[in-house]
């Protein structure tokens, strides 16, 4: 299981899970879009389908019985079916959700700020405490994931350093 992430997406911060609490026991797997290298992953049906068919390999390599068939094939799946209108109908509305607000950069950078600053709190939290390790990883990675070179600028700060404001 965990040959089988490191070997497809050892580049990308990824994590599964397995549970029984449903008529089956199965996993769930999470793999990050975004490589550490900036690499962008953007799977077709394809590329499930022998991620799925993998993992499922891995798994009984390691004696978990598993197969990778898909739902549709287990009777599951309907041509036609719309999750998201099935989705409203258990809700009891036929009412769709708000669309997604228009992106707002300012509001992009001011959270992605407070997230660096939020990771940089708790290494200094780790650092009084004596734990200099801690805080060492947790300042490589800010420095990692928040080089504020990198971070967008915010609207205001873009303009004004581009010479679009006096």
């Amino acid at each position: 299981m965990r040959d089988f992430l490191q070997h497809e997406f050892g580049d990308r911060d990824h994590l599964f899970a397995f549970h029984d609490d449903t008529a089956h026991y199965h996993a769930h797997v999470v793999v990050g879009l975004q490589s550490r290298a900036d690499h962008w992953l953007n799977p077709r049906c394809e590329h499930l389908r022998a991620w799925r068919q993998h993992f499922a390999q891995a798994l009984e390599r390691h004696g978990i019985e598993a197969s990778a068939t898909p739902s549709y094939s287990r009777g599951q799946g309907k041509q036609g079916y719309r999750r998201d209108l099935d989705e409203l109908t258990r809700r009891s509305t036929r009412q769709r959700p708000d669309g997604s607000p228009t992106y707002d950069a300012e509001i992009e950078h001011n959270a992605i700020q407070k997230r660096a600053d939020a990771w940089t709190r708790i290494a200094e939290h780790y650092a009084a405490a004596g734990d200099h390790e801690a805080a060492q990883t947790i300042r490589d990675y800010v420095a990692d994931h928040y080089d504020q070179h990198q971070l967008p600028k915010a609207p205001k700060e873009r303009r004004a350093s581009e010479g679009w404001e006096r």
